[in-house]
């Protein structure tokens, strides 16, 4: 095999990679939101703006709320460790659904996101999918058929 052939095998390999645990990551957060049982209406009292840099140097904006909301007397205000790209979904001073863990009330993910997930994950799997196929089909080609 060439240099540059194991070149671009490395570079798809990483990139599929990539991919295959970002759809994990997805699928993970599907089941953590299953398993949170616990529900609270939340409000939002702040958003921070976060920026990264991606597809040849586009700049992308990732906000990060901050949700405050009480169970059992106790009130917390944490920042969600989850981001949202591109749009501020809930504006600031809005109302919104958390589930929460049960057994560790700083542990909450906002409801209804698993449909979100679900997309990302199936758009992540479909295109590892494919990048995994072209990387076989080029090895079983550099095999066989060089």
């Amino acid at each position: 095999m060439e240099k540059i052939d194991m070149m671009f095998v490395i570079f798809f390999t990483v990139l599929s990679m990539m991919l295959t645990f970002t759809s994990i990551q997805y699928l993970w957060q599907i089941r953590l939101l299953k398993r949170y049982k616990g529900r609270v209406n939340a409000k939002v009292v702040g958003i921070r703006e976060d920026f990264y840099f991606e597809r040849i140097f586009k700049k992308i904006t990732v906000y990060y709320f901050t949700f405050q909301y009480c169970i059992d007397g106790v009130t917390y205000m944490l920042e969600s460790k989850w981001g949202v790209i591109e749009d501020i979904r809930y504006p600031l001073e809005s109302e919104v659904e958390l589930s929460y863990d049960e057994k560790n009330h700083t542990n909450f993910l906002v409801s209804g996101e698993e449909k979100h997930w679900k997309k990302q994950a199936i758009k992540a799997i479909i295109f590892a999918g494919a990048i995994w196929m072209f990387i076989i089909c080029a090895l079983i080609h550099d095999i066989f058929f060089s």
